[in-house]
């Protein structure tokens, strides 16, 4: 059985702008840096504390699915090939690398889906508890609380450009004037399911709820409790597509990305733009402005094959 005090250290290797501001930023030189410090301000977020919680919190919850569905065997076997990994990555030895080869080759097919699916449930949730820690630390720098600078973000860039001698009517000017066109494609990059994603999304926000402070011992119980069962829905859920996509199937995955993501991020950082313009005392972008152009060609062959 797999010790949930173990789960860290026996997986702790796995997880494994626009042109027109662009332009001005080439004529002035300047060079961003991610990760900037601000010596005013106190981080309320520790750097990576928090990180290393959701990640051993996510890890040993899901070992624990593994002791609940994998026979002893298997998961004798999963640890056998997580260690050998751990040894090549550390050493980058070729005898190292024979060693984990062979322990895979002895694998059937049955045994190498479901050890790639542990292997990939590991790295997917090292990547939510990733991307939670970001938007905590992102919402402790906007509230003051943080020192790491975010240089990406529309006020950042607007105050190096205007460190660097650009006027707010030169940016301005170009922002209204520019237009970044993204397109839509059926080109599988995803390669998780999409009913698996949206769990996966469940299980972020209740990691963002999790560490609110005015949590009681039975509500956190409740959370964790809830996170065990959402992790053992996803692991009895198929991780293969077992039948090809139709030109309808593209089509709808083109819409539910609209509706899921662009319909709330586009307006959102519009309004995130004409704020940081005000900042420096300039108007809201014009009505006529379009800053983003979408396009789509989700279903265009007519053959259900990106």
């Amino acid at each position: 059985m797999i010790e949930g005090a173990r789960s860290l250290e026996r997986f702790g290797g796995l997880a494994t702008m626009p042109s027109g501001i662009s332009d001005l930023v080439d004529d002035a030189e300047v060079q961003f840096t991610f990760g900037s410090t601000s010596p005013h301000r106190v981080d309320s977020v520790e750097f990576l504390g928090p990180l290393e919680k959701d990640v051993s919190l996510l890890r040993n919850t899901f070992f624990q699915v593994l002791d609940q569905t994998c026979e002893k065997e298997m998961l004798e076997k999963i640890d056998q090939i997580n260690s050998a990994s751990k040894i090549y990555d550390l050493s980058r030895e070729d005898q190292a690398f024979d060693k984990m080869a062979a322990l895979v080759s002895k694998l059937s097919d049955e045994e190498l889906l479901t050890v790639s699916g542990a292997f990939s449930m590991t790295c997917n949730l090292a990547n939510i508890a990733e991307n939670v820690h970001r938007i905590r630390r992102r919402r402790a720098y906007e509230r003051g609380e943080s020192s790491l600078g975010y240089l990406h973000s529309c006020g950042e860039t607007f105050s190096t450009l205007r460190q660097a001698g650009k006027s707010g009517e030169e940016i301005y000017a170009a922002l209204s004037q520019q237009t970044v066109k993204f397109v839509l494609t059926a080109h599988p990059t995803q390669a998780v399911r999409k009913s698996i994603l949206a769990k996966l999304q469940v299980i972020a926000y209740d990691l963002l709820e999790m560490h609110r402070e005015d949590l009681t011992p039975n509500e956190m119980s409740d959370f964790r409790m809830d996170l065990r069962k959402k992790l053992l829905a996803i692991w009895q859920t198929d991780q293969i597509r077992r039948t090809a996509p139709t030109p309808l199937d593209e089509a709808r995955g083109a819409l539910q990305t609209i509706e899921d993501e662009l319909w709330v991020a586009v307006p959102r950082y519009i309004r995130s733009i004409d704020r940081s313009l005000k900042q420096i005392d300039q108007p809201t972008l014009p009505r006529d402005a379009r800053p983003f152009l979408f396009g789509s060609w989700a279903g265009g062959d007519r053959d259900g094959n990106p």
